[in-house]
């Protein structure tokens, strides 16, 4: 599989059973919420593909790479979004974890709540323009305390 090519269905889901470092972010992930890690083969990825479109990745050399640089904020920043979360976790987690949490670090990285809000607009979560600043503004706070 070409690393370089534009992101499908078919691409992102064999790069999420295949890669070694969506395996190793994830499990590192899992162990330190105390969660259970679950397989999301044959899930349907299209919102994902779009968000990651949205912060301007588009093919699996630029996860891969941005995987690689943002490893530690990754894993410092999903563990805080989700135990400071008012949601439960479920007790489980999935191998796509570190793609959907590094699509925040790439907003967190506009470094201000306006154009993080505006993208996240972007992202499909059918929210209005209240709770996409508020998010932002939590994607933001979050960032800045795992630096």
């Amino acid at each position: 599989m070409p690393i370089n090519n534009e992101i499908d269905q078919d691409s992102i889901s064999k790069f999420i059973q295949t890669e070694a470092l969506v395996r190793e972010i994830s499990e590192i992930i899992y162990k330190k919420i105390e969660t259970s890690l679950y397989n999301t083969q044959g899930e349907d990825y299209s919102i994902l593909i779009n968000r990651l479109n949205v912060v301007g990745l588009s093919t699996l050399d630029e996860i891969k790479k941005d995987l690689e640089k943002h490893k530690n904020k990754i894993i410092k920043f999903t563990e805080k979004w989700i135990n400071d979360s008012d949601y439960p976790n479920y007790g489980f987690t999935s191998y796509n974890v570190p793609l959907m949490y590094l699509c925040y670090i790439k907003l967190a990285l506009l470094g201000n709540v306006a154009d993080i809000a505006d993208k996240l607009q972007l992202f499909l979560f059918n929210i209005d323009n209240k709770e996409s600043i508020e998010l932002a503004q939590r994607i933001l706070k979050i960032y800045r305390n795992i630096k």
